[in-house]
């Protein structure tokens, strides 16, 4: 997933080998210069470098431990570890072998995608416009405004099939044309129907929707705007 490792091998005092994709992700020119520097200097914690010591003694491994890491340079980096130590008779560490993966960029695009979506969730519970997220069955969100166009709560709409909203003069074109847009089926993608609340009130609508993936699966956005005014009108 994240390429080539790094590699090395160290004992108590240095690094013993390494290969240069550990060089490369450090910044260093060679193995004497990262020496020089000291491996333990590259933890921005270090208490971070004494929790894997200890984890070492105590369990002999870790696995895929991440580090907040700096190069020679001082720029930050996140690495992604697993690491083995022979350890003697009386448990302390002999050598230490171990590879390490360099996933700042993975993380950083996390972090902005966490970002993104925190401030697409704000947006449309700030609006006023009617927004709802479905799967070729179900509800996977819905927004407060939506909730009060239909009169149920959030926690009733996702139990619902996202067709009962409509009237059953338009359930069957919706369904369809629904399930079709969560598969990328070529569909219109405006249009207006009629709506059913949970008091019972008949209300037009006029529908906005495009395929989109919602946690990592297939689904729909719609946006619905009240034109039931205008019908009457």
């Amino acid at each position: 997933t994240y390429g080539i490792s790094g590699y090395y091998v160290e004992n108590e005092n240095e690094v013993i080998f390494c290969n240069d994709k550990v060089l490369e992700i450090f910044e260093f020119e060679s193995l004497e210069e990262l020496n020089a520097f000291g491996s333990g200097n590259l933890y921005e914690n270090p208490r971070d470098r004494v929790s894997l010591i200890n984890d070492l003694k105590k369990d002999g491994h870790v696995e895929n431990r991440e580090f907040r890491m700096k190069t020679k340079t001082g720029k930050p980096i996140v690495i992604q570890e697993n690491a083995y130590a022979n350890l003697d008779e009386k448990g302390r560490i002999i050598t230490v072998q171990g590879s390490l993966y360099d996933i700042t960029k993975q993380r950083h695009y996390e972090e902005e995608l966490k970002e993104s979506e925190s401030l697409l969730r704000t947006l449309m519970e700030s609006t006023s416009a009617s927004i709802a997220i479905y799967d070729d069955q179900h509800f996977l969100y819905t927004n407060h405004a939506f909730e009060e166009l239909m009169g149920y709560s959030r926690k009733e709409l996702l139990d619902m099939y996202f067709w009962e909203i409509s009237h059953p003069d338009d359930r069957k074109i919706i369904k369809e044309r629904g399930q079709a847009r969560v598969h990328k089926k070529e569909v219109v993608s405006n249009y207006q129907f009629k709506i059913l609340t949970k008091k019972g009130d008949v209300k037009w609508v006029n529908l906005n929707a495009a395929p989109i993936m919602y946690k990592k699966r297939p689904a729909a956005i719609g946006t619905l705007y009240d034109i039931t005014e205008l019908k009457i009108a």
